[in-house]
């Protein structure tokens, strides 16, 4: 809610808390819906749902992608360094997850993760989420090489 995103606190060299806040009120007018914890007075953790966003661009690896139709997608969680390995991220995902689908049985979530971000793939893996599509950039030599893999899905 909005009185939990003005606990935000800096913690980061490119943090604007202005800047942040009224891009966080633009998100709840768009209908997007924030899932946080506050912990002492402080933003320890927040997680983002976007309702029906049908693509986005991925820029850490310079390509669109299309989500399934009907699909939502979480993004955007941070956790404030001191809470960090609290399971806050965890507990977020459970809550934006259970929430989402009592309104949405038929629905689906999914996560873009940036690359190298163990941590949340972790996080998402450990509640039940599992790897669809994997986007590649690599530059060697001068030359560019995007890549999209699909994951073969396995049943447990």
């Amino acid at each position: 809610d909005r009185d939990s995103l003005k606990q935000f606190v800096a913690t980061e060299s490119w943090h604007n808390p202005g800047a942040l806040l009224e891009e966080f009120n633009a998100r709840i007018e768009r209908g997007e819906v924030v899932a946080s914890i506050v912990r002492e007075g402080v933003l320890a953790a927040y997680l983002w749902l976007n309702p029906g966003q049908g693509s986005a661009y991925l820029p850490l690896v310079r390509q669109h992608y299309a989500f399934p139709a009907g699909s939502s997608t979480l993004y955007n969680g941070y956790t404030h360094p001191l809470y960090r390995g609290s399971g806050h991220f965890q507990r977020l995902i459970r809550r934006l997850v259970a929430w989402w689908f009592e309104q949405n049985p038929q629905g689906s979530i999914h996560v873009a993760v940036e690359p190298g971000n163990t941590a949340s793939l972790h996080a998402l893996e450990k509640v039940g989420f599992s790897r669809v599509t994997r986007l590649c950039f690599t530059r060697s030599l001068g030359r560019i090489k995007m890549d999209r893999k699909d994951i073969e899905q396995h049943a447990a």
